[in-house]
């Protein structure tokens, strides 16, 4: 059996159930998402129903997840910085469904995460590795490419917060990243703090058994775009680097106005099989609308800024404009 956890606010229940669909349809193993509720008026009552329409899927609350750490998030973040409150929680979590649930193996996914192919031999990895971190794959290959997000491998993290796998064997080391995220939960580029992610560069001189997922085709996201090249192989499937599969996606903002910037355009198809698996577990959301027409506002408020511009800048900026909106409403209508 496969356990995989992730954390929602209530109002987020349909990014779960799409990610458990996706994780239905490619494990070949009987698959379990866990998902930790972290905000208190929820309605416990409608996803009490929303649960037992799906099987596999359990929701958690804080009067479960009751360990000191979870007591002390709590009572820092929860009233005054919930975004810290959940993001803090992941290791704590993930702890309460090894020591308390009695799973061997646990991998913690964001919500807005979309499998398309299986991910059964992450689990085996896990045999090996205590503990699985998913690498950013920022642009170090030649950063003048991208030197901005060069330097937040430095600023952000090496490794990406919405993956990690522990066996029962990684549990020190997420105790560890929990008291690290209770001294502070911040984004402070200056003082070098990155939420909960940061902290997760630390791990491998603390503990052992500290692995990474190099396999390219997974957590595929904007910010990877030039050191993960996709190109499309002779089946019609889109492949990093010439070699790996897309296993899973990472629908952040970004990510999904990227596509439709047509910066990663080769996964267009791909966000428009999420967003359709979003709206079906909640019709009010269209997450492919949604971006369009976040991008179209950007335009307009750029729009108004054309008349402070000198002559050169208004020609960069029409030319550019003309790029954007033809690929925008010729490849997305």
């Amino acid at each position: 059996m496969n356990t995989f956890c992730t954390i929602i606010t209530g109002n987020y229940y349909a990014y779960a159930l799409s990610l458990l669909e996706s994780l239905k349809t490619h494990c070949k193993q009987t698959v379990t998402l866990h998902v930790f509720v972290s905000d208190e008026s929820v309605d416990k009552a409608f996803l009490q129903d929303v649960e037992e329409q799906h099987t596999g899927l359990f929701f958690h609350y804080r009067d479960e997840v009751c360990a000191e750490m979870a007591l002390k998030l709590f009572e820092k973040y929860h009233h005054s910085y919930m975004d810290a409150y959940r993001w803090s929680m992941k290791p704590v979590f993930m702890n309460y469904l090894i020591q308390d649930q009695g799973f061997e193996k646990v991998i913690y996914l964001d919500c807005d995460l979309y499998f398309y192919n299986n991910p059964d031999f992450i689990f085996d990895l896990l045999d090996k590795e205590n503990v699985l971190l998913s690498p950013h794959w920022r642009c170090a290959d030649n950063p003048e490419l991208d030197f901005t997000n060069f330097k937040l491998n430095f600023q952000g993290g090496i490794y990406n917060g919405g993956f990690v796998g522990i066996n029962s064997k990684g549990t020190a080391a997420m105790e560890y990243w929990a008291n690290l995220c209770l001294a502070a939960c911040e984004i402070n580029f200056e003082r070098g703090f990155y939420v909960d992610q940061k902290y997760l560069d630390i791990l491998h001189s603390r503990f052992e058994g500290v692995g990474v997922l190099r396999h390219r085709g997974c957590n595929v996201a904007s910010w990877n775009h030039t050191d993960n090249k996709r190109s499309i192989n002779q089946n019609g499937e889109v492949v990093i680097n010439e070699v790996f599969p897309i296993v899973f996606i990472h629908f952040t903002k970004g990510t999904m106005r990227s596509i439709l910037n047509d910066l990663d355009g080769l996964l267009l198809p791909y966000f428009a099989l999420y967003s359709d698996s979003v709206r079906k577990y909640n019709p009010k959301i269209n997450l492919l609308e949604q971006v369009k027409q976040e991008l179209k506002e950007v335009e307009r408020k750029r729009m108004e800024d054309i008349p402070k511009m000198n002559a050169l800048q208004k020609m960069r900026y029409t030319l550019g404009l003309r790029t954007r909106l033809n690929n925008l409403f010729s490849k997305n209508k």
